[in-house]
């Protein structure tokens, strides 16, 4: 039973259940998907004959593939259930940090990319090594460890709950099963199976979105039209105050909180960094 919130024309917040089962055509195709991730690592497995192969895949992989996997890794749980959680109590102002990636990414291009594939490095944090020592080598490493354990438990977490509700099964097994599963092939496989299986996970995200938002228009009685209608008089597609208020979630500050989010993440998070020196050439 999943509860729904709504309200009503005195603001008072209504809680509806709508029962959710997944059905046995539902669970065969995630089963299917599963059964496949695991494939994909124990295949890279087998392939990976070396260090260079099982962190960087040799260096050969198409931009293409790369683009595509820097987008999975970066779409998840929080993309699905915590955005648009924030939409529907405020509006879109928090879209204005993905706004400010086409501003990184151009800095990416120019600088980034060049400067971290020029030195044949496998990891951001072997250039911390050989600039600054390696006190601050290992510090680089554990400090990305210790917030990628933050991200991962947020990420965990969000994905649990919509699986606890369809599966019964306790949010602890789900977690637990979940971090169990992807550590099991992702570790087994390497570089090789990271890249193909975020790349994979991108086109389903994005077609499953897209999906969502067809299937949730075709079902209100206004169509696409009552989407607009019933969101402009409730100002859900403003993108926030344009005032300078650095203690309110404005334009101005959520973008600048975009644009350092997306300059430390293009600028020296591991998981990006292995993704520019793993393609088979800079262009």
């Amino acid at each position: 039973i999943l509860p729904v919130s709504f309200r009503n024309s005195k603001s008072t917040v209504i809680f509806s259940f709508v029962e959710l089962k997944i059905r046995a055509f539902d669970a065969a195709i995630v089963a299917l998907y599963l059964a496949g991730m695991l494939v994909l690592g124990f295949i890279s497995a087998r392939r990976s004959s070396s260090a260079e192969h099982y962190f960087v895949g040799h260096r050969n992989f198409p931009g293409w593939l790369v683009g595509l996997s820097m987008l999975g890794s970066i779409v998840s749980s929080t993309t699905f259930l915590a955005l648009p959680a924030a939409a529907y109590v405020l509006d879109w102002r928090q879209l204005t940090v993905n706004l400010m990636v086409p501003l990184v990414a151009v800095v990416a291009v120019v600088i980034f990319i060049p400067f971290f594939r020029r030195g044949r490095m496998t990891s951001a944090f072997e250039y911390l090594g050989q600039r600054f020592g390696m006190t601050a080598r290992l510090y680089g490493t554990f400090g990305f460890l210790f917030l990628q354990l933050i991200r991962l438990a947020q990420v965990l977490f969000l994905m649990s709950l919509p699986m606890q509700f369809l599966t019964g099964a306790s949010l602890e097994v789900v977690i637990v099963g979940a971090g169990i599963f992807v550590a099991l092939y992702t570790i087994a496989g390497g570089m090789e199976t990271v890249i193909w299986a975020d790349a994979i996970q991108a086109v389903i995200k994005v077609m499953g979105g897209l999906l969502c938002l067809v299937c949730v228009v075709r079902g209100l009685p206004g169509g696409l039209s009552q989407v607009i209608e019933v969101g402009n008089a409730h100002g859900k597609f403003s993108l926030g105050s344009f005032d300078w208020d650095v203690h309110q979630r404005t334009f101005w500050t959520v973008a600048i909180l975009g644009i350092l989010n997306w300059l430390n993440i293009y600028s020296g998070e591991q998981t990006v960094v292995q993704r520019y020196i793993s393609a088979s050439s800079t262009r």
